[in-house]
């Protein structure tokens, strides 16, 4: 498993290095050149760059979800297809490589802003440290323990929405939908958020029961918190956390039982 996700992290990080460094480096050049030459031509050469940048990190995991797409499904099917390692296995290191490439964009796009600020002139290399600086002691007033349950909380949402990904590329790809190509595991996606969402409307619609009965179950009175809010908070920590995971969880299973019973190569 860890050498089929040292080669799909691999591969999807060369598919993406010139779709977020190319964007990055014209638009870094043209503002730089339109500090020191102001004309129309800098101006739309930025504006394109600038555009460019933002669409390719916007487009970067749609990117990735293709790339995958195509190695087991599509025309790398035959090679990934082959490889001696059990469904599990593959589940694990497809989930893994999404995984590590999404928080490798979310901490490009951070750097990429960085970059731009700087080349624009808005702000100094001393005035981003001191923006950092005083943005590091703002995050350090929230305390450890709220610290680990935001990460937490985004963690297991991220864990739950690759494993949703993964579900609906394999069932998508199902011989009902082989005709379909692409846009048989998008349109699966988009089913499933459709029904997810009309599933939470429900949920909220019948909030009041369910919160009573979180209230019950958790045991919240015994905690000594005398705020409603915070007993609330606490409850919707834990049935969040504990969505999420069962979500993951159940989306895993049926990826795995999907990819043990040999899904058709589209």
């Amino acid at each position: 498993m860890g050498k089929l996700f040292k080669l799909q992290t691999k591969g999807n990080l060369k598919a993406l290095s010139w779709i977020l460094l190319i964007p990055l480096v014209l638009s870094a050049g043209f503002i730089l050149l339109n500090r020191r030459v102001d004309n129309a031509l800098t101006e739309v050469g930025s504006g394109i760059s600038l555009l460019l940048l933002f669409l390719g990190i916007g487009l970067s995991a749609l990117i990735v979800m293709y790339i995958d797409y195509q190695r087991f499904f599509g025309r790398e099917s035959i090679f990934y297809q082959s490889l001696p390692i059990g469904p599990a296995a593959n589940i694990w290191s497809r989930f893994f490589s999404y995984l590590v490439t999404f928080l490798i964009i979310f901490l490009v796009m951070f750097l990429d802003f960085g970059i731009i600020l700087l080349a624009s002139g808005s702000i100094s290399i001393n005035e981003l440290d001191d923006l950092f600086k005083a943005l590091t002691r703002s995050l350090s007033q929230i305390s450890l323990s709220d610290w680990i349950k935001i990460i937490i909380v985004l963690l297991s949402a991220l864990i739950s929405f690759i494993y949703k990904i993964i579900f609906c590329i394999n069932l998508g790809t199902q011989k009902a939908f082989k005709s379909m190509g692409v846009f048989g595991p998008i349109l699966m996606f988009i089913m499933l958020t459709i029904i997810l969402q009309i599933l939470f409307a429900l949920t909220v619609y019948i909030m009041p029961d369910i919160g009573k009965y979180i209230e019950e179950m958790l045991n919240v009175n015994s905690l000594e918190i005398s705020n409603p809010l915070l007993k609330l908070k606490r409850a919707m920590f834990y049935v969040t956390i504990g969505a999420n995971i069962l979500i993951a969880a159940i989306y895993a299973i049926f990826s795995i039982y999907l990819q043990k019973n040999k899904l058709s190569i589209g």
